[in-house]
């Protein structure tokens, strides 16, 4: 079939342990066959890796598109991420026979001529959700590109959920227990600087600020559990982080735990031993970042292969609370106190629990993948119409340009 998918290029960064980059195997069932470029020193991707590096990206990218006979370049990544800051205007600018998808992940920062680029130019683009649909739409007028929705380009797969998990600590010593399982822990503040590619509100309404969230569920005789590490934006800002939130724990010292950045390999066994969790700093009555509504908690996967029922403030993230309500695997909460009846109704609990079990097919590779190659073979069958197309187009161009000389040709061997 002249269709088919035979072999991709995927280009993004990746880190040396990623649940979703070993995912990319599972392509192999399909007869795909997968090769990861990425700029990461270390990449946790067990199939063929090539290591992107400023130098002759095109001649590099082509020299791999011709020894792999790639069919079509899957380009992915944050706003942040090393792919898409330097690199991804040069991949996508290239002239090649094959189509370039675009798939985009977690968006905090206001929208850049970049990234407008970067759309505009993909034959294809990935996207997670109709929140981000719509805005990208309006801003890069993209009524016309060819867009596919799935939760998160990190997805594992659904073996991930299947693991042994640990009895809840709530059973042994009566008190509820809350993680919070982060990256980083910070403190809202005023940039030192102005800058014009980030909306302000990502400073004054911080997701990463847990303060509040401690504080109140401290209060309230729940016991709080956070891993991260401590982070500001500038040293001064991370030591003041370190600060405040050790005032915190000193005021409450039974109820307020820090376990540090999580290294090992099973953190999904590691917070099963709590009873809920909390999604987000951002609390009640805050204004969310723009772009915060049209984001996938790349933490979930996590949740819920530890089976924990999920809690999050309203109008946070539109997307992660239509998820959470639909799929009754938690609640959202209006108010702290309407969070603690909830959280103290072990029936409830019980239930949401149960319910997680019923969404691990739907954010696992094994249900994506086959719709995602099914969506891949369109971008080609499509691009390869426009190929078509525009050597078609050269041809007729090259004939009438040469007609005279044909006529002469033939003529002149008639005679």
């Amino acid at each position: 079939m002249q269709n088919k998918i035979k072999s991709i290029l995927v280009i993004g960064d990746s880190k040396k342990s990623n649940e979703s980059d070993n995912g990319f195997n599972i392509y192999e069932k399909y007869d795909i066959k997968v090769v990861f470029l990425t700029p990461s020193k270390k990449s946790s991707f067990q199939g063929l890796c090539y290591h992107l590096t400023p130098f002759n990206i095109r001649k590099k990218i082509n020299d791999i598109i011709n020894k792999h006979k790639i069919d079509l370049i899957y380009l992915r990544g944050d706003w942040f991420d090393l792919t898409i800051k330097i690199y991804a205007e040069k991949i996508i600018s290239m002239k090649t026979s094959i189509p370039i998808v675009f798939g985009y992940h977690c968006h905090t920062a206001m929208i850049t001529d970049l990234e407008k680029n970067i759309i505009n130019n993909a034959d294809g683009l990935v996207l997670l959700n109709k929140w981000a649909e719509n805005y990208f739409m309006i801003e890069c007028n993209i009524y016309n590109k060819n867009i596919f929705l799935v939760p998160s380009l990190f997805l594992p797969n659904l073996d991930f959920y299947k693991r042994s998990l640990q009895k809840r600590k709530s059973s042994s010593d009566g008190f509820l227990h809350c993680v919070i399982p982060t990256g980083v822990i910070r403190n809202s503040s005023l940039p030192d600087r102005k800058n014009k590619s980030i909306n302000i509100e990502n400073f004054i309404f911080e997701r990463y600020d847990y303060y509040s969230v401690i504080k109140n569920l401290a209060e309230r005789n729940i016991k709080v559990h956070i891993y991260g590490k401590f982070h500001g934006h500038t040293k001064a800002k991370t030591k003041m982080t370190k600060y405040i939130y050790g005032m915190l724990k000193e005021q409450y010292s039974e109820h307020v735990f820090y376990h540090g950045f999580y290294n090992g390999n099973d953190f999904a066994r590691e917070i099963s031993k709590y009873d809920f969790t909390i999604m987000t700093g951002i609390v009640p009555g805050q204004i969310p970042p723009p772009f915060e509504h049209m984001n996938y908690q790349v933490r979930l996967n996590t949740i819920l292969a530890a089976k924990l029922p999920i809690f999050i403030a309203e109008n946070t993230y539109h997307y992660m609370e239509d998820l959470i309500e639909s799929k009754k695997i938690g609640a959202v909460y209006h108010s702290f106190d309407s969070l603690i009846e909830i959280v103290n109704d072990k029936k409830l609990l019980d239930g949401f629990t149960k319910n997680i079990e019923n969404v691990f097919f739907e954010h696992s590779n094994d249900y994506w993948v086959p719709l995602l190659a099914s969506y891949f073979r369109t971008v080609k069958k499509q691009n390869n119409k426009a190929n078509i197309y525009v050597e078609k187009s050269l041809l007729i161009k090259w004939m009438s340009h040469n007609l005279l000389k044909i006529k002469s040709r033939i003529s002149s061997l008639l005679n």
